[in-house]
């Protein structure tokens, strides 16, 4: 395969993956988040609302490096992963102004910002690989 037949399958996998983000709503930020929301009251908050990703590219580039099957439930799955309160207690860490907070459970990790009381998916990927 040549340089440029390379280049056209890659252009167009990522605009099948742009428009899977696009039919399913992959992406916008979560913007109900209380004010000064810190701790359990930040991890319920989060849990309250669906979390997706800030931009169709950043889904279609996530649900490409870690697909689920089928591929248009990728958000289904990480949001079950932040919902699940029997798996591992999410932490929190301080990054700048931002507060990142990591679910996990035997499924799956899901790392989600919140920021200026926005929460957007950073990334998610299943364990089944």
């Amino acid at each position: 395969m040549g340089t440029e037949e390379a280049k056209f399958n890659l252009q167009k996998k990522l605009e099948e993956f742009i428009d899977i983000a696009e039919k399913q709503e992959m992406f916008g930020a979560a913007t109900n988040i209380a004010a000064g929301s810190k701790g359990l009251q930040l991890i319920d908050a989060i849990r309250a609302v669906e979390v997706k990703f800030g931009s169709k590219l950043s889904a279609a580039c996530h649900i490409a490096k870690h697909p689920t099957d089928p591929i248009s439930d990728y958000l289904v799955f990480a949001n079950k992963v932040i919902r699940d309160q029997k798996g591992d207690n999410p932490s929190i860490s301080q990054k700048g102004d931002a507060n990142i907070v990591v679910f996990s459970n035997p499924t799956g990790r899901a790392i989600v910002r919140e920021k200026n009381n926005e929460v957007l998916l950073m990334t998610y990927y299943p364990f089944h690989y």
